[in-house]
């Protein structure tokens, strides 16, 4: 049998095109596989420009987490990229809390015909450690690297090169060249990092727009809130002193996180840059507590909240005391935002419970609240959902809440000074009416106490001069009794009769001098006059013994009132060892004879009293149109700081006996009468007295030496 040609021709095609469909299969397979290998690796390129151009590279990004940190860069590039490394699987490079080191790879790529230069920009205000490289690779040979950056956390802020407040090492591509960029870092904070490859151009317009935004955002709250607490504290009302500490925290922590406290407040501190966040925060937090707290008046209106409020403040400052130690564990962190949020809600039950209260102002205090409380909310929930939303993003709007709380805040105290004031003013009005009632009864009392003032100013007036009067008797007295002694009456019982008699005066004169003395049984009873005054201050002002005679001057020879003196102290003066000199002179003066003669009378007096021996001596000299009567003496004499005090009424010095009344009396008696007393004293040495009178116009002579 035989089989026709083309049927066996026509089955022998058909068996070989069903041989060929696993080659087709797997021709296509592979077609498939190199054009998906082609757009991974297109994927995972990154074409640059170099104009005007910025580009987020955390989708391009991938990582690998070193747990120990012990890898190298020569580890790393010797490890299989795709199979270590992984896709980042957030919209941006975070990790949250992790201690752990990071590498991330990404592959730029320069499509132009020419060779440029571009900005690889890390936003990460503070870190542990971080190192950037350039790898290069060469044909099938093993890749090269260049380090572009190395910082870590005891680095200042200077060790950057760039003058810029985050992280932005310069890459440099040839025309059409391709580079892998592999950065390593870890921070003790959040793991966050914004990175972007920048154009120079397109990265210096950027800073430079977002420097003047937030620094200028930052200075007019800082200018607003520091006239505004001025302001309120001018107007009385103290919680604004907590409100604008406050404040400035808050524009503190963002100046931080923003990075710009490290480069312009505290660039060589960068273990301090390194943890600060957390005290600031926590300050910010406490200073927000205590502005609520007096806001509200929490101790006296809401004393359980008192009590959270002050207890949040005491655990904030532990907390603070011990970041510096522990922030980098990751249950701090997570405890700290916890409890940051557990204050929040205390800040905002003050504010509902104001409001409830009906306190003035606290509707704009609870909307401030809410917007302060409702950023730290947000912040917060984004460091628990790393990778959901750039912290920058929060920054902002806390910048804005801030503004609106400020205003709130602002507001809300303004009226609550006008409520007080309103309160205030009601309170005046209710006094006055009080006041306009008591008004007559007053001017009644008032007349009745003027009357009574000028009754006790006589009265005080006519002691004044009783005493003056019973200290001069004194002295002549003494001398009297002691020239009637030495007379010979030659009759025992006369000479008793005499001596009684005297003892009898003085004692009148002793008793007198006593009741005018302040402190005296009259002044015990007597106390506090209606003026307002005290016995011995009415004393001090109101003791006149110069009113006597005071305008009666005449022309005399000054050597009558020397001589008079000399011969009533003469013998008292003997009876105690004393010589008693006086060096006579020929002058005439114009004064009040009577009142200089209690002056020098007063002043010799206290020269002998207080003299156990040695002498007293008298005399005149010539000064210009006026004489110096002297009394020189060699007694104990008085400590200068005395001098003044002694010149008051009833001072007494350290010397035993006396009135205190010599100096007073002529203090105001040559005061009285226009002459000048002076007196100046050596203690051990003894006391120079000087008053000054004027010479008579005619018939004056010369002084005696």
């Amino acid at each position: 049998m035989h089989h026709h040609p083309s049927i066996g021709i026509a089955r022998d095609p058909k068996r070989r095109h069903l041989g060929l469909w696993p080659l087709c299969l797997l021709w296509c397979l592979t077609i498939a596989s190199a054009i998906a290998g082609a757009q991974l690796v297109l994927a995972d390129t990154v074409d640059l420009e170099p104009h005007g151009f910025q580009h987020d590279l955390a989708p391009d990004i991938r990582y690998l987490e070193d747990a120990g940190k012990a890898l190298t860069i020569d580890d790393v590039l010797r490890l299989d990229r795709a199979e270590a490394f992984s896709p980042v699987q957030t919209k941006l490079v975070d990790f949250g809390f992790s201690r752990s080191r990071y590498w991330l790879s990404a592959v730029l790529h320069n499509p132009t015909p020419h060779a440029a230069t571009w900005r690889l920009a890390i936003e990460l205000p503070y870190i542990e450690q971080l190192d950037v490289y350039a790898v290069h690779r060469e044909g099938n040979g093993p890749p090269s690297y260049e380090k572009l950056l190395s910082y870590d956390e005891d680095s200042a802020f200077g060790a950057r090169g760039l003058a810029y407040r985050y992280f932005a090492p310069e890459i440099s591509l040839p025309a059409g060249a391709s580079e892998e960029i592999v950065m390593a870092y870890s921070s003790k904070q959040a793991t966050q990092v914004p990175i972007s490859i920048e154009s120079p151009d397109h990265f210096s317009q950027r800073i430079r727009t977002e420097d003047l935004v937030n620094i200028s955002l930052l200075a007019l709250l800082a200018g607003m809130t520091l006239v505004s607490t001025l302001y309120l504290m001018a107007l009385g009302f103290h919680t604004a002193i907590f409100y604008g500490v406050y404040v400035l925290l808050a524009g503190l922590y963002l100046f931080h996180t923003d990075g710009y406290a490290f480069q312009y407040i505290w660039p060589n501190w960068p273990i301090w840059n390194s943890v600060a966040v957390a005290p600031i925060g926590l300050a910010m937090v406490a200073s927000g507590s205590l502005f609520a707290r007096s806001f509200v008046d929490a101790p006296a209106n809401f004393p359980r909240l008192n009590m959270f409020l002050l207890g949040t403040v005491a655990i904030i400052a532990v907390l603070m005391l011990a970041s510096p130690w522990i922030i980098q564990t990751r249950a701090y962190k997570i405890a700290s935002l916890l409890f940051v949020i557990l204050c929040a809600v205390f800040y905002l039950s003050a504010g509902i419970l104001a409001l409830r209260r009906g306190q003035a102002g606290a509707g704009f205090f609870l909307a401030g609240s809410i917007a302060i409380v409702s950023t730290i909310l947000f912040g917060i929930f984004g460091y628990l959902n790393p990778g959901e939303f750039n912290q920058d993003i929060a920054g902002y709007y806390a910048r804005y809440a801030l503004f609106f709380e400020g205003v709130a805040f602002s507001l809300a105290i303004f009226l609550h000074i006008q409520a007080l004031r309103r309160e205030h003013e009601d309170a005046l009005v209710r006094e006055v009416e009080a006041t306009r009632e008591k008004l007559a009864i007053s001017e009644a009392l008032n007349r009745a106490r003027s009357d009574h003032q000028r009754a006790v100013h006589v009265a005080e007036t006519r002691r004044g001069q009783i005493a003056a009067a019973a200290h001069d008797i004194k002295q002549p007295l003494t001398s009297l009794r002691m020239a009637l002694t030495r007379m010979d009456t030659g009759d025992p019982k006369t000479a008793e009769h005499i001596r009684h008699s005297f003892d009898y005066l003085d004692e009148l004169v002793r008793s007198n001098l006593e009741k005018t003395t302040p402190g005296s049984d009259r002044d015990a009873l007597e106390g506090v006059g209606d003026d307002g005054s005290t016995a011995d201050e009415r004393d001090s002002h109101q003791h006149e013994p110069a009113s006597i005679g005071s305008n009666e001057n005449e022309d005399f020879p000054v050597n009558v009132v020397l001589d008079n003196i000399v011969a009533m102290f003469r013998d008292e003066a003997r009876s105690k060892g004393v010589a008693l000199d006086m060096v006579p002179s020929r002058t005439r003066v114009h004064a009040n004879p009577l009142a200089l003669m209690r002056i020098v009378s007063n002043l010799v007096s206290n020269a002998v009293k207080y003299s156990e021996s040695g002498r007293v001596l008298i005399g005149c000299r010539r000064h210009d149109n006026a004489i110096r009567v002297e009394i020189h003496d060699t007694g104990p004499g008085i400590p200068e700081d005395e001098l003044e005090r002694l010149k008051r009424p009833y001072e007494r010095g350290v010397q035993p006996g006396g009135t205190g009344l010599g100096l007073a009396l002529v203090e105001d008696l040559a005061k009285s009468n226009g002459l000048d007393f002076d007196i100046r004293s050596i203690v051990g040495k003894g006391t120079v007295s000087t008053v000054t009178v004027a010479v008579a116009r005619q018939g004056a002579g010369e002084d005696a030496a």
